[in-house]
């Protein structure tokens, strides 16, 4: 009898010091100087003076007027590449930062796919003016960052981020793959667009 209230006792403390089932205190986002976030920043005004550009083009532009457009591709692809740069090898991202990183992709993803749509709604008239593999070496140069920055971004996320942000990333997933493979199909590109990643799925609940 005395054996056995020993072990009961015993086994009471131990269920009284096992660790409960793993989750996040919700806690606001910190005021973050990350050059990560930063350079997506730097992308958005070359985005969007492109979607405007592409948005705007007429057959009488012409073919001078399609090449104009071309130009303002190369800023925009640079900001990509340092943007690049900036997300390869990121330190893990703490769980209530996850949202300030996924909004501002949310937000790059949002205005390529605009970007891309525009490009698809265009395309009879990209080709007529003799651009059209133009604007297919645009895209697929595109799309090799934007895969890799993607890749990297969710890498970063840590396995105890918080469900409902981990759920906002596989929406980003989704938007960005359908997004370049509508532009693929449109300007039948065989070559040239890889994989886009996978969202992360493990996730943290609200203590």
């Amino acid at each position: 009898m005395k054996t056995s209230i020993i072990a009961t006792s015993f086994l009471a403390a131990v269920a009284i010091a096992a660790p409960a089932e793993t989750c996040i205190t919700s806690a606001s986002p910190q005021n973050l100087n990350d050059p990560l976030l930063s350079s997506i920043e730097a992308v958005k005004p070359p985005l969007s003076k492109l979607i405007s550009l592409v948005g705007a083009f007429q057959s009488q532009d012409g073919l001078f007027g399609a090449l104009d457009i071309q130009m303002s591709y190369y800023p925009l692809y640079s900001s990509v590449m340092s943007l690049g740069s900036a997300a390869k090898y990121h330190a893990a991202i703490s769980p209530n930062n996850v949202v300030t990183y996924l909004n501002a992709l949310n937000t790059l993803v949002a205005g390529i796919s605009t970007l891309l749509n525009n490009l698809n709604e265009k395309a009879n008239l990209f080709q007529g003016v003799g651009v059209g593999s133009i604007v297919v070496g645009d895209i697929t140069s595109l799309a090799g960052p934007a895969s890799a920055i993607e890749s990297n971004l969710f890498t970063a996320i840590p396995a105890n981020a918080p469900c409902d942000q981990v759920a906002v990333a596989a929406s980003v997933a989704s938007q960005f793959s359908s997004a370049f493979a509508g532009a693929s199909k449109v300007y039948k590109i065989s070559n040239g667009i890889p994989s886009f990643p996978v969202a992360p799925t493990n996730c943290a609940a609200y203590c």
